[in-house]
């Protein structure tokens, strides 16, 4: 639905199944509502570990259909190389971003594109679930300032 609908594209995108894992390539996500829009960029974002909840075959959905905003994540790890969001006059870039155990049950959206990509992503970060996060080479800048962190992460102990 994404890439349908032009907020997203990519320069290749791979899929193996025997993995569960989806790879693609220059990825760009795009929204220019106002005030400025949004973009999201990164070299590179792999998916890999993924499943599907039972409850959601269940219930008659299934992951073939596309994916949506609000539709439910489970992945083993989740990676992005050379991120970068972009609002207004901040910029915020991540050399790599590494994921585990996530989990993003299903929730509500506010629809089909989102009307504020941020917001969007916002209401799903309220809903995730991670194992472990971890931050490499990560700078804040805008606004007339900026902060640089060589490498932060997070664990959490069950």
């Amino acid at each position: 639905m994404l890439f349908r609908s032009g907020l997203a594209k990519a320069s290749a995108v791979e899929v193996s199944l025997l993995d569960r894992r989806i790879t693609l390539n220059d990825v760009v996500l795009k929204q220019t509502v106002p005030p400025g829009g949004v973009a999201v960029e990164a070299s590179r974002a792999e998916v890999s570990g993924l499943s599907w909840p039972l409850r959601e075959l269940l219930a008659g959905r299934t992951p073939f259909t596309g994916w949506r905003f609000g539709d439910p994540i489970q992945a083993e790890r989740v990676e992005f190389a050379n991120l970068r969001v972009a609002q207004a006059d901040i910029d915020w870039r991540i050399a790599r971003l590494t994921a585990e155990g996530v989990d993003l049950p299903r929730y509500e959206s506010a629809g089909q594109p989102p009307p504020s990509l941020l917001a969007e992503v916002a209401r799903a970060l309220q809903q995730l679930s991670l194992r472990r996060v971890e931050l490499r080479e990560f700078a804040v800048g805008g606004m007339g300032g900026g902060v640089r962190l060589a490498g932060t992460g997070v664990d959490r102990k069950s």
